[in-house]
């Protein structure tokens, strides 16, 4: 509202039907008008205010065009009050014997509105927006019943006001008449010496002597410089005499500001302190936010729920193992029999992918019916699924890329966790942020195969992958013969036509001869 009042000030200051003696005691402009924004109405208290219809200099017209789109042409009255009045940490001082202005038509309809039954189920913004509203639609036979009473109290009104002012009371309110007055300034001195000139309006006339002064020399301003000079030592000196009699005091206890400058410095007191201990709480809060963030840092996280195999040793099984079958299964009845088969053949390590409605179930069956086989997890993309994994019995995480929550939840659980990479960017990725040394190279065959797993090992030599996608009985050996490949996955010996046809006719060697098979080559690449 400050700064509303701001600029409709600088505004109207320049509108030329404005009143010197308006420009003079300007100090906020708002409208006390009917059904326009709520933050305009109220602004201003109408009782301690002049007010000017649509027909006094201040016109509604200038004020409807300068940035107020809810401010129109039926903003009957404009109120112009200095801006003293509205700070909130003041109390509203008010002569006791000072007439009070009457309420408005529209206050009064406004105050007969909030009596009837329908406005006591209305908030106060919808009781004034409703009544407003019924008020533009009343006809001017029904707005008399609220202007006759109006009329007659503003009458009554304008003449004690009169008597008010003419009596000193008015002025004697304001300022205390024993009070020492400020004496003018040099410059106003000589301004009230300046020649009058009636064709000059009194901005142009205190234009031209502003100018004057200037151009004067410093031997002409001397008179009016030492006659400001002595006027402010005797104000000076009838002031200090004016606070020692005590006068000062006991007009402030009078009109009340003594009492309202003691609560003043009271509440800016408790504000003070109040602002001191929140402060000194939020200080606390933080430092001990910070201890038990260290504190929380420093202590090892607990995992919940099952507790996978350690890291290092999942790690040995598959460096020891070194070709990792990839195995997506349809029915949870063949993976037993299949994770039997493929131990059989050398193999006692299996990853099963998560691509199917019972891959977590052939998991947790293997995991507690096949003794000796390590199970893990593909294809995990959610933390949901890291859960539902170990929960079953999963030993490691195999996901197709690399994922901060899935990263996350496999440190939570202390579960060895392979995502998938395929450029420098997302290998420097897995390894700053979260200091993973092994890494599963997905798809292998489609960025580069062995070509790119040298290149890697030139600037990732402490980083081991797992390529995966596209490995084959024919190119395994390539894969396992380089010194960054710690082992190889793929899923040829347990393709899923050769699962489905063992498990029709009962008899899983065609199975194991391909574990046996693919578990020599991959041995026989990884010792050269």
């Amino acid at each position: 509202c400050a700064m509303a009042g701001a600029m409709l000030r600088s505004r109207l200051l320049s509108h030329q039907a404005l009143r010197p003696d308006i420009c003079r005691t300007l100090g906020f402009v708002a409208t006390r008008h009917h059904g326009a924004s709520p933050m305009m109405a109220g602004v201003l208290n109408a009782q301690s205010a002049p007010s000017f219809n649509a027909s006094s200099p201040v016109s509604v017209r200038p004020l409807v065009n300068i940035g107020f789109p809810s401010l129109t042409a039926k903003s009957d009255i404009m109120v112009v009050a200095p801006f003293a009045i509205q700070k909130r940490e003041k109390a509203k001082l008010r002569d006791p014997e000072k007439p009070k202005r009457p309420m408005s038509p529209w206050l009064h309809f406004l105050a007969d509105f909030r009596t009837q039954g329908k406005a006591k189920s209305l908030g106060h913004k919808e009781v004034v927006s409703t009544a407003a509203k019924e008020w533009h639609a009343l006809s001017p036979t029904s707005r008399r019943r609220f202007e006759e009473p109006y009329e007659v109290q503003k009458k009554r009104y304008d003449i004690l006001v009169k008597e008010y002012v003419e009596s000193g009371k008015k002025d004697a309110w304001k300022r205390d008449p024993a009070k020492p007055k400020r004496p003018l300034t040099a410059y106003l001195l000589f301004l009230q010496d300046f020649p009058p000139h009636p064709e000059l309006k009194l901005t142009e006339r205190a234009k031209l002597a502003g100018e004057k002064w200037k151009e004067m020399s410093a031997e002409a301003k001397r008179p009016f410089l030492q006659k400001a000079a002595d006027a402010q030592a005797a104000y000076e000196q009838s002031k200090k005499a004016y606070k020692a009699s005590g006068k000062e005091q006991a007009w402030k206890e009078k009109v009340g500001i003594a009492a309202t400058e003691a609560k003043s410095k009271a509440k800016a007191g408790a504000s003070k302190l109040k602002a001191k201990l929140a402060k000194e709480k939020a200080a606390k809060a933080k430092a001990k936010a910070k201890a038990k963030g260290r504190a929380k840092a420093d202590a090892p996280e607990k995992p919940a729920g099952r507790a996978a195999a350690p890291a290092e040793e999942v790690l040995k099984r598959l460096t020891a193992c070194t070709v990792i079958p990839v195995v997506a299964l349809e029915d949870v009845a063949h993976a037993v029999p299949l994770a039997i088969a493929l131990r059989e053949g050398g193999i006692d390590v299996a990853e099963i992918t998560l691509r199917t409605s019972c891959a977590v179930e052939c998991i947790r069956e293997v995991a507690q019916k096949s003794e000796g086989v390590c199970v893990g997890a593909g294809t995990v993309l959610t933390p949901e699924q890291v859960d539902l994994a170990v929960e079953a019995g999963a030993d490691f995480i195999v996901s197709p890329g690399f994922d901060l929550a899935v990263a996350r939840r496999c440190r939570a659980r202390r579960v060895l966790y392979l995502p998938g990479v395929a450029t420098p960017t997302e290998v420097m990725l897995a390894t700053t942020r979260f200091k993973l040394k092994h890494l599963k190279f997905f798809p292998a065959s489609c960025f580069g195969g062995v070509s790119t797993l040298k290149a890697f090992s030139s600037v990732f030599p402490q980083i081991s992958f797992m390529p995966t996608g596209g490995v084959t009985e024919a190119n395994i050996g390539d894969f396992l013969s380089l010194p960054n490949v710690m082992a190889a996955g793929g899923s040829w010996m347990v393709a899923p036509a050769a699962v489905k046809s063992a498990a029709e006719s009962g008899n899983w060697s065609a199975i194991t001869d391909g574990a046996k098979s693919a578990s020599a080559a991959a041995h026989a690449a990884h010792k050269k």
